[in-house]
């Protein structure tokens, strides 16, 4: 209960602090995956003005209150980072049908070509069009069972011989 109304106090002080600003701001994710382990909530927001946005830790203030009238400053923003999301990694996992059809049919309009052939192929391309050195590619199988060949992984390399080993 605390970190929701924490969460939605972050969000409004953001908002207001943008809205005086004359910038236009968004809230794109709000993640509480580390808030268990490590006591931490990350908000992802975008602000967009007609100059570029110079916002420090202190821009931001956060307040938190236990019953949702007595509300206190909290002083541990931990961090700000600028990213930008065309530079944001990204982690593709690839997952190929290993089933039989998939080395018994060929692609329409190529009889030369079976189906596991084609698909190791769009693979292939798909991870030589990746041109961020920071995103990550992995692999896995499935037929009547999952199976994880490869996790991901930014050294694209490893991903031909993979691709070959499977049967």
């Amino acid at each position: 209960m605390r970190t929701n109304r924490l969460i939605l106090l972050l969000i409004i002080l953001t908002s207001i602090a943008a809205i005086a600003a004359a910038e236009r701001l968004a809230i794109g994710q709000v993640d509480t995956g580390r808030l268990l382990v490590g006591q931490r909530v990350d908000l992802f927001v975008s602000i967009d003005s007609g100059d570029a946005a110079v916002v420090t830790e202190n821009d931001l203030r956060v307040y938190e209150s236990s019953d949702g009238v007595d509300f206190h400053e909290v002083s541990d923003i931990l961090d700000l980072s600028r990213v930008r999301s065309l530079d944001a990694a990204l982690s593709f996992y690839m997952l190929v049908d290993n089933s039989g059809s998939m080395y018994d049919e060929t692609v329409e309009g190529d009889a030369t070509l079976t189906r596991i052939q084609a698909a190791t192929q769009a693979i292939r391309d798909f991870a030589n069009s990746i041109t961020n050195e920071r995103d990550q590619i992995g692999l896995a199988v499935f037929n009547t069972h999952y199976r994880r060949l490869m996790p991901p992984s930014r050294d694209k390399a490893r991903l031909g011989p993979t691709l070959e080993s499977i049967e």
